[in-house]
């Protein structure tokens, strides 16, 4: 005699997965994101976005500030201000 069993799996409720390739570039807790694109060794960006800001408005800061779009890579990326 064979017993089938059922195996339930709950999806979890709330929250975003981040996907988006902006979060290689921002940091975020439960109020905001932060820019975390170095613009000289040990210095931050720190721009904040309040949370519920769609990632195009993420996306636009990286590209407009930064230069940087979706197929660029972190690594050893460092943004130089020059001051004239």
């Amino acid at each position: 005699m064979k017993v089938k069993c059922k195996i339930i799996v709950k999806k979890k409720r709330g929250g975003s997965q981040k996907k988006s390739w902006v979060w290689n570039w921002f940091i975020s807790d439960e109020k905001e994101s932060i820019c975390q694109v170095e613009i000289v060794t040990g210095q931050y960006c720190g721009k904040r976005y309040k949370n519920g800001s769609s990632t195009g408005n993420l996306i636009s800061h990286l590209n407009n500030k930064h230069q940087i779009t979706e197929a660029m890579k972190k690594d050893n990326y460092v943004v130089r201000k020059f001051s004239i």
